[in-house]
Parts: C-alpha cells; sequence; structure tokens
C-alpha cells in the first residue's frame, strides 16, 4: 500500500472531522458543574460546588485541576475547556495513528518482509479515518469535559505497551489516568496484570516474565500508586472526610438495575460503534486474536466494568468512548489483514526465493481496503447520526444559560433554588443550589429512595428538598413556555414528584412565573413570605 493512500484515508478523516465539530458543537450541562468548581477552586473559595459545602460532586480531579490552572491565568473557563478538550481529540487522533502504525511496522518485520515503509501509511490512517467519521469524536471534541484527556492518557499508555517500553513508562499515564476518573484504575491494573504476564519484553516476544521483569513491573506499579495516589487520597481524605466521591452514591442502586441498565448501554453501544471490535476480529480471524491479547484484555475489562455499573444516561457513550480508538484499529487490521496481507513495500526476497526480474512491473496496491475502510467510515457516520437532537440539546443548554442570567439578575446573591439540571444555571446565576439528583448533596445521595431506573437520575429525596427551604424550586426539569400556562399543564418528572406530594409543599409554596425574553417564561414554586 502507498503513501499516496494514507494521504488519502488522512485527508478524509480530516473532512468527516471538522464537519463533524461544526455540525455538533455539543457542551453538556454537566460540563458547567466542573466549571463552576474550576472557578470556585481559581477563586480561593476551594473544591464546592456551593460556598462553603464540602460535596465532592465530580469525579474528574485532574480535568478540574486544570481549568482552575486556566481560571487563575485569567483565562475564560468555557472557551479554555473546550480548546483543551479538542487538543487532547486531535491528540488521540494522532497516538492511534502512532500505535497502528507500530504494529504495522512490526506486523511486516515478523513476516519477514523487513520493515514497512509507505504501507504503514495506510495501516495508520485507516483507523484515524474511522476515528474521525464516528459521531462520538466530534461531539466530545468541543465539549468541555474530560472524556478526550482520559482518552488521550490511555492510548499514550497504549502506545508504551506497543513499543515495548519500561514498565514505569507504561504505568505513569494509566496512572495518572486514575486522576482523570477513577475508572482509569482499571485500566492501570490491567496493563500491571498484562506486563506480569508477557514480561518487560517487546510485545512480538514470548509472554514470558522472569523474575527481575516481574519485580520492575511490581516496582514501577507501587511507585506510582506511591507518588501519584497516596497523596492525593490523603488530601481527599482530610478535605471531604471521605475517599469515594458523593456521585458514586447518587449514580449505584440494586445491582440487578445496574446490570440492566449497562446491558441496555452495552447493546447501544455495540450496535453504534463497539461493532468494530467483533467485525475486526471476524476478518482478522485467529491471527489478529493472537496478537492482541493485551488490547482486548484493556477493552473487555473495560466494558465489563462500565455495563456492571450500570452505563451512563449521556448521549454518544462518554463513558465507553476510551476504547473506541482500540477497536477502531483491530477493525482497520482485520480488514488489511483479509484483504491485503502486510507485506513489504518492497517486496523483498524471502530465502530460498528468487528475486524479483529487472524491469518487471510492480503490481499496483489493492484498492479495496481504501475502499472498504471509506465505505466503513461513513457507516459510523450513519450509525450515530441523531443531529436533530443534538441541536434540541443545544437549545436546551443555551436557554438554561439565560434562565441562570436571568435568576441572577432576579434574585439576591444569597437566594437558594432547587433544580435538576443544575450545570448551566448553576454556572450563570452563581447562586446556591440544591441539585435535584444529588449529586452535590449528600443526603439525596446517600438516603434518597429509587424512584427511576435512568441512570444518574434514580434517587430521589422530596422531604430533605423541601427542609431545606429553597426560595425557587424549579420543577418540570426547569420548564421554560411561550407565553403564560397554568399550574396543572406543569410537567413534573418522577423526582420532582417526590417534592410535590411531601405533606408540607403546598403549604410552603406558591406557583408563580418570571419573563425570560423573547416571549418565554420560566415556571417554578416560589417558597411563600410566611415560611421563610
Amino acid at each position: 500500500m502507498s503513501r499516496r493512500s494514507g494521504v488519502i484515508l488522512l485527508v478524509s478523516a480530516a473532512v468527516l472531522l471538522v464537519a463533524g465539530l461544526l455540525l455538533y458543537r455539543y457542551i453538556p450541562d454537566d460540563a458547567f458543574i466542573t466549571l463552576r468548581y474550576a472557578r470556585n477552586v481559581a477563586s480561593g473559595a476551594g473544591f464546592v460546588f456551593n460556598e462553603g459545602e464540602r460535596v465532592e460532586g465530580y469525579t474528574n480531579f485532574l480535568w478540574l485541576l486544570l481549568l482552575a490552572a486556566a481560571g487563575r491565568l485569567g483565562l475564560p473557563l468555557v472557551g479554555a475547556a473546550r480548546a483543551l478538550s479538542l487538543l487532547c481529540a486531535v491528540g488521540t487522533l494522532a497516538l492511534t495513528a502512532k500505535i497502528a502504525a507500530a504494529r504495522a511496522v512490526r506486523r511486516a518485520a515478523g513476516a519477514g518482509g523487513g520493515p514497512a515503509g509507505n504501507g504503514a501509511w495506510p495501516a495508520a490512517a485507516a483507523p484515524v479515518l474511522l476515528l474521525a467519521a464516528a459521531p462520538t469524536t466530534a461531539v466530545w471534541a468541543l465539549s468541555g469535559t474530560e472524556i478526550p484527556l482520559f482518552t488521550l492518557l490511555l492510548m499514550a499508555g497504549v502506545l508504551q505497551i506497543e513499543r515495548g517500553a519500561q514498565a514505569w513508562r507504561v504505568m505513569l499515564p494509566l496512572g495518572v489516568l486514575g486522576l482523570v476518573r477513577p475508572d482509569g484504575l482499571l485500566f492501570f491494573a490491567a496493563a500491571g496484570l498484562l506486563l506480569l504476564v508477557r514480561g518487560n519484553g517487546r510485545p512480538d516476544e514470548r509472554a514470558c516474565a522472569g523474575p527481575v521483569a516481574r519485580g520492575e513491573v511490581v516496582l514501577a506499579g507501587l511507585v506510582v500508586l506511591l507518588v501519584v495516589f497516596a497523596p492525593y487520597l490523603l488530601w481527599k481524605q482530610r478535605y471531604f472526610g471521605e475517599l469515594l466521591p458523593n456521585t458514586w452514591y447518587a449514580k449505584t442502586g440494586p445491582p440487578g438495575l445496574l446490570l440492566a441498565n449497562g446491558a441496555r448501554y452495552l447493546r447501544g453501544f455495540l450496535f453504534a460503534y463497539g461493532w468494530l471490535l467483533p467485525a475486526g476480529l471476524l476478518l482478522g480471524g485467529e491471527r489478529l486474536v493472537r496478537e492482541s491479547r493485551g488490547l482486548l484484555l484493556l477493552v473487555f475489562a473495560h466494558w465489563g466494568a462500565v455495563a456492571a455499573l450500570g452505563g451512563d444516561w449521556m448521549p454518544h457513550f462518554r463513558l465507553l468512548y476510551a476504547t473506541v480508538p482500540l477497536a477502531a484499529i483491530l477493525f482497520a487490521e482485520g480488514l488489511f489483514l483479509r484483504t491485503a496481507p502486510w507485506r513489504s513495500a518492497a517486496a523483498a526476497p524471502r530465502n530460498g526465493e528468487a528475486p524479483p526480474v529487472v524491469g518487471e512491473r510492480r503490481r499496483a496496491p489493492d484498492p479495496a481496503p481504501i475502499l472498504l475502510a471509506l465505505a466503513a467510515s461513513l457507516l459510523m457516520v450513519y450509525a450515530g447520526a441523531t443531529w436533530e437532537r443534538f441541536r434540541t440539546e443545544r437549545l436546551v443548554v443555551t436557554n438554561f444559560g439565560h434562565v441562570g442570567v436571568r435568576l441572577a439578575e432576579a434574585l439576591p446573591p444569597t437566594a437558594r433554588i432547587a433544580c435538576g439540571s443544575t450545570g448551566a444555571i448553576g454556572w450563570f446565576s452563581r447562586l446556591p443550589i440544591v441539585d435535584l439528583l444529588g449529586l452535590t448533596e449528600p443526603a439525596i445521595a446517600r438516603e434518597g429512595r429509587i424512584v427511576s431506573t435512568q441512570p444518574g437520575h434514580m434517587k430521589a429525596n422530596g422531604r430533605y428538598v423541601i427542609g431545606r427551604r429553597p426560595d425557587l424550586l424549579l420543577l418540570g426539569n426547569v420548564w421554560i413556555h411561550r407565553g403564560h400556562r397554568p399550574e396543572r399543564d406543569l410537567p413534573l418528572k418522577i423526582q420532582e414528584r417526590d417534592i410535590a406530594e411531601q405533606p408540607d409543599f403546598a403549604r410552603l409554596y406558591v406557583y408563580d412565573e418570571m419573563p425570560v425574553g423573547g416571549g418565554f417564561f420560566l415556571s417554578f414554586y416560589r417558597l411563600r413570605e410566611d415560611a421563610r
């Protein structure tokens, strides 16, 4: 395969990525929760969502620190978050190409053909094309969330594994991964197990580790744990009084419910993006399975853990995105193995073979892998296309931001509001907030009862919410509507129904509306003057 083929794939990848970024332009409401924490850290208020309330309502510590540093430098936090996530997404594409190229070169050398030369170009470019075509990449690349950074660090660790690097070079990026999200520790443990079983040699060497190699792996793992995690855990215990974040309690529930949600989440992922992995293994056969046991360990461990913990509610499978690049690499390898065996571009003669005849015409590269990779990328676009939904999502988050600005103008800075969508409203209003879903409320996360099956939205504690006496209750999941609407039209979510059914609700709160501009109104329940 020629350099020209690789260039065709890379140009196609760039076009698809730019088109996806322009199309989706997505920043989720939850991103503003981390941004509010980061602003408070940068301003000196500490790791708090509401000033004076030490609750770990985030699961992305390192990302939060990076944003807080940007805030200290005076950078606009929303723009900095989106720019940084885009930079990490582009870096992930580059590392995906490096990993795929390294595997192509090693396979060509193992086949006796020497370095792969230009043949590594399409091998590196094909998975990049698939990844750029996947809507999940465009969705999270500009999201301002930690997902691109998490994926970037994972791919950095995988690259070191593929290069047969020293144990500490593998364990360090995967150890830092655990500071970005707690599930990064899964990859840290899986990589350590892989190195212990295989040894610290190159991936194509015998899967046997001697005592010294195993000792190096154990030592590297312990050093990373002591240097990276021990200080973090000690600080967290001292600052918050516990090791597990409050979000853990908010999002966990009965094992049967979590498994059902996780199975449904994984099925949807397999239909949209995960099919790349089994398709690649079917194409590549036993050889690809044998050569990719390490990658398969990382992928299956990740998929299994996410499914066991109940999956997620956010679009385009953010929790599983980290291993989409690995699935794309294995699909591309299976495709090339099936349609155009990996050979040296020079087609060097092997032992016992006659050298090529001088002047003999070289066989033209097989176009099948390129065409099939392009077709698969288009299938990725189709499988994940939900453009209309994202136009609605952008509008919703924008409206929440307008509501936040309006509330900041209409209410004193000490007024407390309660709502389920706390991100953009909390960011723009700067008001104290009671989170109805419990992410920043321990009493809901730990003591709330299960009222819903939706991941991350399962618990409610209406008695606690009423007890906090918020000045405004934004029920109806922040109900914004054109013109005046009566109370009977307000659509209550199941968690909000738990509030409205409390004995003191009618005595304490009265239905009201507020204009938010453009002929639109916000409906809410206001705390009666005599109840303050």
